[in-house]
C-alpha cells in the first residue's frame, strides 16, 4: 500500500497490467481498473502512470488517459512505433550493464524531467494548514480525532488523503491504533495546558 506521507517520489509510480490472465478480463475492465488506480493515486497526491507495450497502449487505452498521467512504453524495436505521447521508452530487454553478467537488462530512455515536473505540479507536498492529529480538520486535536484514527485503523472508516496524513502522526505510512493513542495523549496534554492557564 502506497501512501504519500514521508515517501517523496521523484519519478511516477507506474501500473503494469500486461498479463494473459488480465487480458481475459477484457478491454473495458482493464481500462476501468487502470483508471481507478490513476484516480486513487491522484487523490493521494502521487504522480502516476502506466507501463505497457505499444500494442497494449493501442488496444486497451486511449491517448486521453495519458493527458495528465505518465506513459512508459515498452517497444523493443529500433524505433518506438507508438504514435501517441510518452515520457519513457523501454527500447530493449537485452541490455548490458556493468556488474550484471547476462545481457538481460531492460534499458530505457526518459524524455521528461519527472523530478521537476512532479515538484512544479505540487505533488509530494502536505497541505499547508495540516495539523498532525487533527483528523477531522476542525483546528483542534480531540478524542473525536483519536476515534476517527482508530476506526480507520480497523478499516471501519475511510478517510480522505488529507485526513490520512493528519491521522498518521508517527509518519510511518499507515494509520494504526498507535496513532490513535498518540492523538489521545496529545489531546490530554492540551487539556492539561488549558487547565493550567
Amino acid at each position: 500500500e502506497i501512501r504519500n506521507n514521508d515517501l517523496k517520489f521523484d519519478m511516477p509510480v507506474y501500473l503494469d497490467m500486461e498479463d494473459k490472465v488480465v487480458e481475459r478480463t477484457g478491454k473495458t475492465q482493464i481500462f476501468k481498473t487502470t483508471k481507478a488506480f490513476l484516480d486513487v493515486m491522484e487523490e493521494a497526491n502521487i504522480y502516476s502512470g502506466v507501463y505497457c507495450s505499444t500494442s497494449w497502449a493501442e488496444d486497451y487505452y486511449t491517448p486521453a488517459l495519458f493527458a495528465k498521467n505518465a506513459l512508459w512504453i515498452a517497444d523493443w524495436r529500433d524505433k518506438c512505433q507508438y504514435t501517441g505521447e510518452y515520457g519513457m521508452w523501454q527500447y530493449t530487454e537485452y541490455g548490458s550493464v556493468s556488474g550484471i553478467d547476462a545481457n538481460y537488462t531492460d534499458l530505457n530512455i526518459c524524455y521528461i524531467n519527472y523530478p521537476k515536473l512532479i515538484a512544479d505540479s505540487g505533488y509530494n507536498k502536505e497541505p499547508e494548514n495540516l495539523i498532525k492529529g487533527d483528523v477531522d480538520a476542525n483546528g483542534k486535536i480531540t478524542a473525536a480525532d483519536a476515534r476517527l484514527a482508530l476506526r480507520c485503523s480497523a478499516k471501519i472508516e475511510t478517510l480522505s488523503s488529507e485526513s490520512m496524513l493528519a491521522a498518521d502522526v508517527d509518519i510511518d505510512g499507515k494509520v494504526t491504533a498507535a496513532d490513535a493513542r498518540k492523538i489521545l495523549r496529545e489531546e490530554e496534554a492540551q487539556n492539561m495546558i488549558d487547565m493550567d492557564q
